[in-house]
C-alpha cells in the first residue's frame, strides 16, 4: 500500500486541469497534508495565495480580459515584495497561467496565442510530445495545464515500463525540481535479474522525511516568478513520484482501461485492466458505478465536441475565413 506522500502524484496526474483550475485547490490541500511545511508559514501562505489567483486567470481565454484583470491587481497591497509594481503573487499567478506571452522579461501581447515564453526552456521537447495542435488559438493550453500533462506524460512512459535513462523528461524532473522538497537519486544500470536495466537508488544527500530547502529570493530569478509555484508543484509531486518508485515495484503503476486514470494495484497482476473504480468486483454499489460511468462518458463526450469544433474551425480558416468568422459560423450552427 503506497503512503499518503506516495499517492500525491496519481491526485496531480488525475485530477485534470484542463478548464478546471479549482482542482489545483485540492492538490495543494493535499500536498500541505502529507507534507510538514510548518516552518515556512509565511511561504506556503504565499503559495496559497498564488494558488487562489491562478484559479481567478485560468477562467480567462481571452487575453485582453486577463490583461484588464491583471492591470486591475496591480494595485493591491502586498505584505510581499513587488515584482514591476505588482504584488509578488499576482505575478507569479498572471505568469502561472500567460506566461508563454512573457518575452525576455516584458509579455508581449501582440504576439497573442501562437508562442510560448523566452523562459520555457523546454518547450520544443513539449510541443514535440503534447501535439502542436495543443499550442495555437484562443482554447490553447496555459502554462500550468501544460505542466501538468508534461507529468503525466513522465508517468505514462512510466508506466508503459519504458527505461528511466529512456525518458529525458524524467531525467530533467529529478535534475531541476529539488527546491522546495530536497531529495537526491541517481538512475544506475541494475545488474541483477530484474526486468528492467535501471533503477533509482537514493544519492548521498537524500532527505528521506520530507525536509525541504526553500529557495532564496525565488522571484529574483532569472526565469521569472512562475518558478516559485512550479517549484513547489513539481518538487513536492516528483518527490511522491520518486518516493513511490523507490518503495514499489514500478510494474503495479497502471493506466485503467476503463476510465483512463493512473492507479496502483495493491498486488502485482499483469491481467489486471482496471482501477477499484471501474472493476466489476468493486464493492461500489451499482448507483454509484453507474454515476460515474456516466460522467466518464459525458467527459469524453466533451472532449470529442472540442476536437470536432476544433477540426471544423481548422478546416474554414483553410478554406478563407479568420478564426473569428469561423467561430461565429459554428456557434450559430449550434444554436440552430
Amino acid at each position: 500500500m503506497t503512503s499518503k506522500i506516495e499517492s500525491l502524484f496519481l491526485t496531480y496526474a488525475n485530477m485534470s486541469l484542463r478548464n478546471n483550475p479549482k482542482n489545483l485547490l485540492k492538490i495543494f490541500k493535499d500536498i500541505t497534508g502529507a507534507i510538514s511545511f510548518e516552518p515556512f508559514g509565511d511561504y506556503m501562505d504565499l503559495i496559497e495565495m498564488t494558488i487562489h489567483n491562478i484559479v481567478e486567470f485560468g477562467k480567462f481565454d481571452t487575453q485582453e480580459i486577463a490583461k484588464e484583470k491583471l492591470e486591475y491587481l496591480s494595485d493591491l497591497d502586498s505584505p510581499f515584495p513587488k515584482v514591476m509594481s505588482r504584488p509578488l503573487w499576482i505575478d507569479c499567478a498572471f505568469e502561472s497561467v500567460f506566461g508563454y506571452l512573457l518575452h525576455n522579461g516584458r509579455y508581449e501581447w501582440e504576439l497573442f496565442y501562437d508562442s510560448c515564453g523566452s523562459n520555457c526552456f523546454h518547450k520544443e521537447e513539449r510541443i514535440a510530445k503534447i501535439g502542436k495542435e495543443h499550442f495555437v488559438g484562443e482554447k490553447r493550453l496555459k502554462c500550468y495545464e501544460c505542466d501538468q500533462l508534461f507529468f503525466i506524460n513522465i508517468i505514462d512512459q512510466i508506466s508503459k515500463r519504458k527505461e528511466y535513462s529512456e525518458i529525458k523528461e524524467f531525467y530533467n524532473l529529478l535534475r531541476d525540481f529539488r527546491k522546495t522538497v530536497k531529495w537526491s537519486v541517481d538512475i544506475v544500470n541494475d545488474m541483477s535479474h530484474s526486468p528492467f536495466k535501471d533503477r533509482l537508488v537514493e544519492g548521498f544527500y537524500v532527505v528521506p522525511d520530507g525536509f525541504y530547502e526553500l529557495i532564496e529570493n525565488p522571484f529574483m530569478e532569472s526565469e521569472g516568478t512562475q518558478e516559485l509555484f512550479k517549484s513547489f508543484i513539481y518538487s513536492s509531486i516528483g518527490y511522491s513520484l520518486i518516493l513511490f518508485l523507490l518503495n514499489n515495484d514500478r510494474r503495479k503503476l497502471k493506466i485503467c482501461e476503463r476510465c483512463e486514470e493512473f492507479y496502483v494495484q495493491t498486488k502485482l497482476n499483469p491481467r489486471q485492466r482496471y482501477c477499484k473504480k471501474c472493476s466489476p468486483k468493486s464493492k461500489m454499489s451499482k448507483e454509484r458505478r453507474n454515476e460515474f460511468q456516466r460522467k466518464y462518458r459525458q467527459k469524453k463526450k466533451q472532449e470529442k465536441l472540442a476536437q470536432e469544433r476544433k477540426a471544423r474551425i481548422k478546416n474554414l480558416v483553410n478554406k478563407g475565413w479568420t478564426r473569428e468568422e469561423a467561430e461565429e459560423i459554428i456557434n450559430a450552427d449550434s444554436m440552430m
